[in-house]
């Protein structure tokens, strides 16, 4: 989630996939969301955005978070709402946001 220059909240979300032997990444979607992010609401423009691809929760293998409240909330998070729909989805902390971390106080 990152908020533009004029105030409003995206939701930037990123997919890892193979094809033809290869690692790929490239942008799934930016959608506009709520300014008050919750897991509910962040949770909801992801699954509508499936749903209206037509895409199978059930080839979601992983989630990788910048560890926000929002989105490992152990029951209204975005990774549990996520695990309930795709069970075998495994979640980490994204290691760049670490790194940010570590070095904003440096």
């Amino acid at each position: 989630e990152s908020t533009d220059i004029v105030n409003l909240a995206n939701l930037l979300l990123f997919v890892r996939y193979e094809l033809n032997n290869e690692v790929h990444d490239d942008i799934f979607f930016c959608q506009p969301i709520p300014i008050h992010t919750t897991g509910e609401a962040i949770f909801k423009v992801i699954d509508d955005f499936i749903k209206n691809n037509y895409l199978d929760w059930s080839r979601c293998v992983g989630i990788i978070t910048d560890g926000a409240r929002a989105m490992i909330g152990s029951k209204k998070g975005v990774v549990a709402r996520t695990q309930a729909v795709a069970p075998e989805a495994k979640s980490i902390h994204c290691c760049i946001h670490r790194e940010a971390l570590t070095t904003q106080n440096m």
